[in-house]
């Protein structure tokens, strides 16, 4: 994802805006006030790469703005904010074995019952 924006958007499983198998990479755009009742309000998926652009005000189970089912979260830049998850990670969630990669970028201001940063 180079820019744009996705917005407003729902469903009852993962990733209120965006659900993918194996890589999302994004490095500009908005993506942000998408539901998922279960995880990623924002999205959820295989590896995870940030590098610019904002995940805001997204709202699921667990991962309120990201879910990273399997590998990997890359955080190099851009921000992931105001999200908010009922259970676990209210900016990130990183289920099954995965693990985090963090060298620039912002996570703030996100609530979970349990990490509200990730």
């Amino acid at each position: 994802m180079y820019g744009g924006t996705i917005a407003g958007n729902q469903t009852k499983n993962s990733g209120g805006a965006i659900s993918y198998s194996n890589d999302f990479y994004m490095y500009g755009g908005v993506i942000t006030k998408n539901k998922a009742e279960e995880d990623g309000g924002g999205v959820s998926g295989g590896t995870f790469v940030i590098n610019g652009g904002k995940i805001t005000d997204n709202e699921a189970k667990n991962g309120g703005g990201v879910c990273v089912v399997v590998n990997k979260a890359q955080l190099k830049n851009g921000v992931i904010s105001n999200n908010t998850a009922t259970s676990n990670g209210g900016g990130i969630y990183i289920k099954d074995n995965g693990y985090i990669e963090m060298s620039g970028g912002e996570i703030s201001g996100n609530k979970a019952a349990d990490g509200g940063g990730i």
